[in-house]
């Protein structure tokens, strides 16, 4: 095939045109070919940039097409390679050539906003014009469903349609709410105290069974749990793979889960339960806990000098190293350490990591790390902490809220705390503002502290805050549970820890109408009812002694008669329907009493 150098020289004149063609002139016209061909082949790119059919073709990125729809208003999803984007380019530009107002051009639009692909040929689509009946002819009637005369519903119920449902008897159950997908810390807050429908309590140690107390796994935790009970109650523990749950083996009223609020809590680190019972703390020593593993042999030839300066009295140059220092075992290294300090159980450890206590409470309690003249050890023996640290004075006990109050809080259902302060249960104090469904945080500090009789609430604008006003062991705060609408949940995130099962339950209706002067039942008097899957329309007249002026326990009466069964009742006041059965199957169902009719469609300009 011709190229663009064999077309110019075959403009030349004949001499020039010999075979073979002289190198010179070859060179230089197809130079100039070579320029004329990479034109013609950059206009054809050019030219099928702008077809939609050829734009971006065998591209990795979206880029021509993107420029081609932005001129209609749309772009690319995130979602979209170059080949969906341009089927989906050709549907969009179809839909606005086509028209958007038919019935094809709005399931394209409701298409196009949900991200589908859909048939939307009119051949595809069923119409109501082109529908056929039983005998294959078309039938562009349609159905039409109007209401029926006489439904009492709305005058005997107070509603047109109604559906209930019973629910199936439930085992008492702990949900965990924490994430525990990665792993939990279980050398400390490890203790989970659980009593079982009377059995227990058990304690249970979250990272008994773990390979490594530091990083305890949710299967773990679960293991853990069922080891322990198993034998009484069986195996209650479960994990998803993020969330640890609790559940009795058996179902119905009286299983029962309680989670002990206790020192050493797991409850708050494994369930997401915080706990209702909150002390203070007498004076704590300065203490240090290592974060290097010390199980193994030790090699402390490079380092193995330690300067302590405990109490601000007791200073210490130590050499931690044993008889071979390349071979030091971590008893030798709290022998040394006790044996410089002159103390006899200030250092100790718990088979791997060490731990460094001052004999002194309080605040004149301190632990200093100076640096050693040479070979310095603290990095090897404790790891990268600090190198100051302090005792603690007496604490009083606190709660610091976990939900975010300051929006406001709506305690028309759960307004009262109970509490016991310092040993003292206090009187419930009701923490409804003006407004119960807005109470803001300077009502409620101000109810508490009224109800208190001392300052132990405050806030800081988003959380609230309870404290003690003692410190130490006797400081305490403990959230009660009052006999009804207990408000520690909504102001503190401070929930339930008895956890009950339910018995299985039937499904039951109380109208909303009042009844109690009698009801018309002249031109209404119909009820469409579903009991537990099985229609039927209730002539509420039947029973009735004076159809203008029939009681709740003559329209009772009535529904239990075509019922067939005991399920019809009322207070006086209202009509209560209750299915005869319990359970997941037990439903109630209120339906609107309807005709139906076929006519052709008709439709008006």
């Amino acid at each position: 095939m011709a190229n663009k150098t064999d077309r110019i020289i075959s403009y030349l004149p004949a001499t020039f045109q010999k075979r073979p063609h002289g190198p010179t002139l070859h060179a230089v016209v197809d130079a100039f070919g070579r320029q004329l061909q990479d034109a013609e082949n950059s206009l054809a790119a050019v030219m099928q940039a702008h077809w939609v059919d050829y734009a971006d073709q065998l591209a990795q990125e979206i880029d021509d097409l993107a420029r081609i729809a932005a001129l209609y208003g749309l772009a690319p999803r995130s979602d979209e390679g170059v080949e969906e984007f341009r089927e989906h380019l050709k549907r969009y530009i179809r839909t606005f050539l086509d028209g958007t107002v038919t019935v094809q051009g709005v399931l394209r639009i409701t298409a196009e906003a949900l991200g589908l692909h859909i048939a939307d040929a009119y051949a595809d689509m069923d119409t109501w014009w082109t529908r056929r009946d039983a005998n294959g002819v078309v039938d562009d009637s349609v159905t039409i469903t109007e209401a029926g005369g006489g439904d009492a519903a709305e005058l005997v119920l107070g509603m047109r349609a109604a559906s209930v449902h019973g629910r199936s008897a439930t085992a008492a159950l702990v949900q965990g709410k924490t994430d525990l997908s990665g792993k939990v810390d279980g050398r400390s807050a490890n203790i989970l105290r659980l009593q079982i429908d009377g059995a227990g309590p058990f304690e249970i140690d979250i990272a008994s069974g773990a390979e490594d107390a530091a990083a305890v796994t949710g299967d773990e935790i679960a293991a853990a749990i069922n080891a322990e009970v198993s034998a009484a109650v069986g195996e209650i523990a479960g994990f998803d793979g993020r969330f640890l749950t609790l559940a009795t083996t058996a179902r119905g009223a009286g299983h029962v889960i309680e989670v002990h609020d206790i020192l050493n809590d797991a409850a708050d680190k494994v369930l997401g339960l915080p706990p209702r019972s909150y002390n203070g703390r007498g004076e704590e020593a300065a203490i240090v806990r290592g974060t290097v593993d010390l199980s193994g042999v030790l090699d402390l030839s490079e380092s193995r000098y330690l300067r302590l300066l405990i109490d601000g009295s007791r200073l210490a140059e130590i050499d931690v190293a044993g008889p071979d220092e390349a071979h030091t075992l971590l008893d030798q290294v709290v022998e040394a350490m006790n044996t410089a300090l002159g103390l006899e159980d200030a250092v100790t450890h718990d088979g791997r990591f060490l731990i460094l206590q001052s004999p002194t409470p309080g605040l004149g309690s301190s632990i200093v790390f100076q640096q050693a003249a040479a070979q310095q050890a603290l990095g090897r023996l404790f790891g990268p902490i600090s190198k100051t640290h302090v005792g603690r004075g007496p604490r009083a006990a606190q709660v610091v809220g976990r939900r975010d109050l300051s929006g406001g809080v709506d305690l028309t259902a759960q307004s009262t705390l109970r509490l016991r302060l310092d040993g003292t249960t206090l009187p419930d104090i009701d923490c409804a503002g003006q407004d119960p469904a807005r109470t803001q945080l300077p009502e409620l500090v101000a109810a508490i502290n009224e109800g208190a009789g001392a300052q132990i609430a405050t806030h800081n604008g988003r959380f609230l805050t309870l404290t003690s006003p003692t410190t130490g062991t006797g400081s305490e705060i403990v959230f009660l549970t009052p006999d009804a609408g207990d408000a520690a949940l909504p102001l503190f995130g401070i929930g339930p820890r008895d956890f009950f099962g339910h018995a299985a339950t039937a499904a039951s209706l109380t109208g909303t109408a009042d009844l109690s002067n009698g009801v018309d039942l002249l031109a209404r008097y119909l009820l469409q009812l579903v009991v537990d899957g099985r229609p039927l329309t209730v002539n509420l007249r039947s029973h009735a002694a004076n159809i203008r002026a029939a009681t709740p326990r003559e329209l009772a009466d009535a529904i239990d008669a075509a019922v067939g069964a005991d399920v019809g009742a009322t207070d006086g006041q209202h009509l209560i329907i209750v299915s005869a059965t319990e359970g997941s199957g037990s439903s109630l169902q209120v339906e609107p009493l309807s005709a139906s009719r076929r006519d052709r469609f008709v439709s008006r300009a």
